[in-house]
């Protein structure tokens, strides 16, 4: 996808979805609900120190606005809970990114998540968090299978972190695009989120249509959040020394971040489409699924867009050698450019 400089200074980098993934959201409003809620509950937990920390902990996350944007049909009780689930996720998240964690403790946390678990001590504060969501899918009859592989999506991405923390700490040689771009998608969370679409819908999938096309849905959409992050936190990733796509292309190329993202917006354009190859052969054969397959549009279209209003992701306006930052970029839903401030509303 070609893009034109908006100034002498910096490119625009286009991120654009098709027009019927411009889910209305008709007049619905960011929930303070939500956030007050999850706020109380990670003090409930003791994941949160001081006012301060709390203050700036929900002024990053905003939990509200990605249980809204992702799960648009959600009501305010299960975007509550989808809250405190991307609340926990993402705090231990922090406290073990370039560590990883054991294959033991993730298989636990994987069982807290499906609600299978019986009640862990309080004074595993993470575990118990997770606990308490599983709690929230059983009380909400969410089925054995679908709580199962919620469980087995949970494990898998803890267990990624390790792939991550390994290819983090390694210097000589570095990583290259082709190593680093599977475990990337793999620690997105982006199946798991996929998977919530579900909860959020109160409609599950029937049990015959996971098959090769729902699991490459799931394929696709770790592969936009891959480029889409990447491309949104290069200058974060690049100041933390931690690996992203941009950084290791424009190494292996030779050529600079600009061009780099430029690519990998190309990438993303060429995923678009194969999600829509794929939304025809899927709709072909299970035409019952249309439903789940414009709920898969709107959880990708916005997460990408709660993640380019987030703060916390988005990547500070110079370079790490203290230059300008070479690039902006822009997101498009359909006709429209989406404004980056976190407005009332969805654009």
């Amino acid at each position: 996808m070609s893009s034109t400089p908006a100034t002498s200074q910096k490119q625009e980098i286009v991120l654009a979805y098709p027009d019927e993934w411009n889910y209305p959201l008709d007049k619905r409003q960011l929930s303070p609900e939500v956030d007050r809620e999850v706020g109380t509950w990670m003090d409930h937990l003791g994941l949160v120190s001081s006012d301060l920390d709390r203050e700036t902990y929900s002024a990053i996350m905003g939990a509200s606005k990605f249980a809204l944007y992702c799960y648009p049909s959600a009501d305010v009780d299960r975007q509550t809970v989808i809250g405190k689930m991307l609340a926990v996720w993402t705090r231990h998240d922090d406290q073990i990114e370039g560590h990883g964690i054991s294959d033991w403790e993730a298989d636990v946390l994987g069982r807290a998540a499906s609600g299978d678990l019986p009640e862990p001590s309080f004074d595993n504060r993470y575990l118990h968090g997770w606990w308490e969501v599983g709690q929230a899918f059983r009380a909400a009859a969410m089925s054995p299978h679908w709580r199962q592989r919620l469980g087995t999506h949970v494990t898998a991405w803890y267990r990624g972190t390790n792939g991550e923390a390994a290819l983090a700490s390694r210097c000589d040689p570095p990583p290259t695009l082709d190593e680093y771009l599977p475990v990337r998608r793999g620690i997105t969370g982006q199946t798991i989120w996929l998977h919530l679409a579900q909860y959020g819908t109160d409609r599950e999938l029937p049990e015959h249509a996971y098959g090769t096309e729902v699991e490459e849905f799931h394929y696709l959409a770790e592969h936009f959040a891959a480029l889409y992050n990447d491309i949104f936190t290069v200058g974060k990733d690049a100041k933390s020394n931690f690996p992203n796509a941009v950084s290791i292309l424009a190494r292996e190329q030779e050529i600079s971040w600009t061009q780099a993202a430029l690519h990998l917006a190309d990438l993303h354009a060429s995923t678009v489409a194969r999600w829509s190859a794929l939304e025809q052969t899927l709709l072909s054969t299970e035409p019952s699924l249309a439903w789940w397959v414009q709920t898969a549009r709107n959880n990708v279209a916005g997460e990408t867009l709660a993640l380019y209003r987030a703060t916390r992701y988005f990547s500070p306006p110079t370079a790490p050698d203290g230059s300008p930052f070479p690039y902006y970029p822009s997101l498009r839903l359909g006709a429209r450019t989406v404004d980056p401030r976190p407005g009332e509303g969805y654009v």
